[in-house]
């Protein structure tokens, strides 16, 4: 028997994790100014959110979010025709996370 060549790691990984690529995730700092996004969170999730349990935000990218936009989360009852419960918090957006099996449209923002 020959020795057979091994096949380099990026040949093989690279066309798995295509879609993780720096041009498609976009944890770098962007020149467009911060925005305040003003976001309804439903009640269970929004105190994840204050308890420190959780720490994304799985949205649809209507918005244009970017790292270092700040997120009003703003506290809803969704069993009251989504009516504002007063409470509502500020998170920095610190990382930004599309395509990897996200369906198209739609990002995950690690916020804190």
């Amino acid at each position: 028997m020959g020795d057979v060549p091994c096949p380099l790691i990026a040949d093989v990984v690279k066309p798995i994790y295509a879609d993780i690529s720096p041009a498609n995730n976009k944890s770098q700092t962007t020149t467009k100014p911060m925005a305040t996004h003003n976001l309804k969170t439903w009640m269970p999730f929004y105190q994840d959110v204050i308890d420190g349990r959780k720490t994304f935000e799985l949205r649809k990218n209507d918005r244009d979010y970017q790292v270092g936009d700040i997120l009003n989360l703003i506290g809803v009852d969704p069993s009251n025709e989504l009516t504002p419960t007063g409470r509502q918090t500020n998170k920095e957006v610190v990382y930004l996370l599309t395509g990897w099996g996200l369906e198209e449209g739609y990002v995950v923002l690690a916020i804190k």
